[in-house]
């Protein structure tokens, strides 16, 4: 086993009780070893390339005084080899003694990862992700690079909802404002007048009235449309923090609106006013989520674990009776078939309630202890929840007891925000930070839920993003 640290290479010889330096090599950001021959590795670091064949011996391999992020080996020879720098992308077939620049199309030098596309199995086709300026992909080894993006302003997709009237209309919320698109994501455009901050972290549809909608900004506060996107007007009165990371609407009265933020929970009707809800909750908590539920219930998933009030916000309980030891909860998503089944999202993987927060107990399996971001749900039973990850989107068809993964297609594993539109199929988006939007649509009925479902062959990359 071998870590990439700021302080050079290290490496385990009993699946990481023990660790030892092998390697001074400074910042090093990605360690590559050949499927062929496991025995040879690379080792991509701030001062350039450095190559082993035994993982205690390092040598200088090249690139030397660029800063290197990512190495993806040829998966049938592993003499040629392509990095990922911040000088752009460069090849090698003699095991790193000589590089050539292989950046032609690239229109983002600054490279923060590479891959070979698993797909082809002549090994001619990589896909390389850049930092905001999306995903790069190459049919012939690197020759030539064609932009995955075609036309997306920014590919750090933090927020993505569907309207429940219209499945085919998608918003999507990004640090460079709100897309729209009304064809499942085939194509897209700009959504931001009137938006004074771009920088969108989450996104509200009514669902009694779609064209109105809020989008919660890291730093420009609530803003409200009530012409389905086409316009965007702050409603921040009263509100005395412009950081807000969730909105959510009361289960029965779509006026009453929550706004989750670095300073607490907030309450409004309609956008028009709000007032801090900080009893029982301090009001300095980051708030990262907010979910409603039936007779006024209300939850909150914050920087310091579970909240619950049952008064509709007025007063709140902590209770973190099971959860994470890191403490901090993301998303939180309600079972549509059992009101007090409840599941978080946290620093620690997933966790479920069923007596509606008040306890909790591990659900994790096949993801394990990584940063959950976003739960959602199929709408009818028997249900399926999908979760966003820092490693991808994993799916449960047994109410957590199990998780899979459902990353096929994918080439940004880290989804901020997932989204389900449909039954008949369904299609899942799925929101990631610097890759845009992804999109997957089954072939069957999906609330039907057959074991033998197979959707992890269908994701499609829909970030044809256009300005207006």
């Amino acid at each position: 086993m071998y870590a990439a640290t700021a302080n050079g290479i290290f490496r385990s010889p009993d699946g990481g009780a023990n660790w030892s330096l092998v390697a001074d090599t400074g910042w090093t950001r990605d360690i590559a070893i050949s499927s062929v021959t496991p025995a040879t590795l690379y080792a991509a670091t701030g001062a350039g390339i450095f190559r082993s064949n035994d993982g205690a011996t390092w040598t200088s391999a090249g690139l030397s005084g660029i800063s290197v992020y990512a190495l993806a080996i040829n998966p049938a020879d592993p003499a040629k080899v392509f990095a990922g720098t911040t000088a752009g992308i460069f090849g090698s077939a003699d095991s790193g003694a000589n590089w050539t620049l292989v950046a032609n199309g690239l229109t983002n030098a600054n490279v923060q990862t590479i891959i070979f596309d698993p797909s082809d199995t002549t090994n001619s086709s990589l896909f390389a992700g850049t930092w905001g300026g999306g995903v790069f992909k190459t049919s012939n080894s690197g020759n030539d690079w064609q932009s995955a993006n075609q036309g997306l302003g920014n590919t750090f997709v933090q927020a993505v909802v569907t309207d429940p009237s219209a499945p085919a209309t998608v918003y999507a919320g990004s640090i460079d404002g709100i897309h729209i698109s009304t064809d499942g994501g085939a194509t897209w455009l700009s959504s931001s007048s009137g938006l004074g901050n771009g920088d969108v972290e989450a996104l509200l549809v009514n669902p009694m009235s779609p064209t109105q909608l809020y989008a919660g900004t890291w730093g420009g506060g609530v803003y409200k449309s009530v012409d389905g996107g086409a316009s965007w007007m702050a409603a921040n009165t009263g509100m005395s923090s412009a950081l807000v990371h969730a909105v959510a609407m009361d289960a029965a009265n779509p006026q009453v609106v929550y706004a989750g933020t670095n300073s607490g929970i907030f309450i409004s009707s309609g956008g028009s006013a709000w007032n801090l809800c900080s009893n029982g909750i301090p009001a300095d908590t980051e708030v990262w989520s907010v979910l409603t539920a039936a007779n006024s219930v209300v939850y909150a998933g914050t920087g310091t674990g579970f909240y619950r009030s049952s008064n509709g916000g007025i007063e709140w309980t902590q209770s973190n009776t099971g959860l994470a030891p890191c403490g901090v909860v993301y998303g939180l998503a309600a079972d549509p078939t059992a009101d007090s089944t409840l599941y978080a999202a946290t620093c620690g993987g997933v966790y479920k309630s069923t007596d509606g927060g008040v306890n909790w107990t591990w659900a994790s399996s096949g993801i394990g202890e990584i940063n959950v971001y976003n739960l959602t749900f199929t709408g009818t039973a028997p249900v399926i929840i999908y979760a966003g990850t820092d490693s991808g989107v994993f799916v449960s068809r047994d109410a957590a007891a199990t998780w899979n993964t459902l990353n096929t297609g994918l080439t940004n594993g880290d989804i901020y925000a997932v989204a389900v539109a449909g039954t008949s199929p369904a299609t899942i988006y799925a929101g990631t930070w610097g890759g845009g939007v992804f999109s997957l649509t089954s072939t069957q009925d999906i609330s039907v839920s057959p074991p033998t479902l197979d959707l992890a062959t269908a994701w499609h990359r829909e970030t044809r993003l256009h300005k207006q």
